[in-house]
């Protein structure tokens, strides 16, 4: 009986060890599965000496295992013919997952004879969830060198099947279509802001442009026939308008005589005479002797003087 009892507790003792072994490693299992590692490198092969070698080392993990940052590998010399440039570390969280990226940046200064391969080293992520601590181990990467040049008797022929470089990668086109889209909606939204502001601020095209009487009343004068009572009439009814507007005012006889006209002293003379022949016509209907004393020739004559005189002052 003795015998039996011992028998059946060594029995059931190794399948407790079997049933915990196997729980913990269902657990280790689970919790590696838990915490997801990516490597993403430029290419494995065709690096020669003094290269930099970037590395991106991707981690997702749970949220709420943290990565303790100050365990991170050191940038510094880790063989003779590696170094470690810089770790640049991002962070980011989706949902109830954070995922880490970790940018590496090796310089290799090895100077291989012929084509080798080379290891970088892994090392270990330590994250962290309060007072607890895991582990996550970053496997060693390795990549090929190139020498810089062949030693001893040309090139090497490569076996059938083969080959000492990958192929080069398929020229990507890049779509220009959104590029000039977008070009487009900025140049339009420019101009459109360049407008308002013009118009705000009262600039070309939209601002006031200044009014010029004298011109406008000289090119009028020149489709009227000024030899006829009527239209001579209706030319010094437009010289007037022409004054009143240049002035602000109206004018007289009393602002000519005074010298108060808003035009060059050296025509204040025609003016006296203009202003003369308006009151033989309007005052006296001496119309005949306004158009003898000042006729056509000479009101064409002062209108374009006027006008000469306004352009120069624009």
């Amino acid at each position: 009986m003795r015998a039996r009892a011992a028998t059946l507790r060594l029995v059931l003792a190794v399948f407790g060890v079997v049933a915990t072994t196997l729980g913990a490693a269902t657990m280790a299992h689970a919790d590696d599965e838990d915490a997801r590692v990516q490597l993403i490198a430029e290419r494995t092969v065709g690096w020669t000496i003094g290269d930099i070698v970037p590395l991106t080392v991707l981690v997702d993990v749970d949220a709420r295992w943290q990565l303790d940052r100050g365990a991170l590998i050191r940038p510094g010399e880790l063989s003779p013919w590696l170094e470690l440039r810089s770790v640049d570390v991002s962070e980011s969280r989706r949902g109830a997952r954070r995922h880490y990226r970790l940018a590496l940046r090796y310089q290799t200064f090895y100077a291989p004879i012929e084509a080798t391969s080379r290891q970088i080293r892994g090392f270990t992520l330590i994250l962290r969830d309060g007072e607890r601590e895991r582990r996550v181990a970053f496997p060693g990467w390795n990549f090929t060198m190139s020498a810089l040049r062949v030693v001893g008797g040309g090139a090497r022929t490569p076996a059938p099947g083969q080959d000492l470089l990958r192929p080069d990668h398929a020229v990507q086109p890049i779509p220009l279509r959104p590029m000039l889209s977008q070009l487009a909606v900025a140049t339009t939204a420019l101009l459109a802001s360049l407008l308002l502001w013009a118009a705000h601020r009262g600039l070309w095209p939209f601002h006031a442009r200044e009014a010029r009487p004298f011109s406008r009343a000289a090119r009028q004068l020149r489709r009227l026939d000024a030899t006829q009572s009527a239209q001579y009439r209706q030319a010094l009814r437009l010289l007037h308008r022409a004054f009143d507007v240049a002035a602000g005012r109206r004018l007289m006889m009393i602002d000519a005589q005074r010298s108060a006209l808003p035009i060059p002293p050296a025509l204040h003379d025609e003016a006296l005479r203009f202003y003369g022949a308006s009151e033989l016509c309007f005052f006296a209907d001496r119309d005949e002797q306004a158009m003898r004393e000042w006729p056509q020739s000479a009101l064409r004559a002062f209108s374009r003087e006027l006008a000469r005189s306004e352009r120069g002052r624009a």
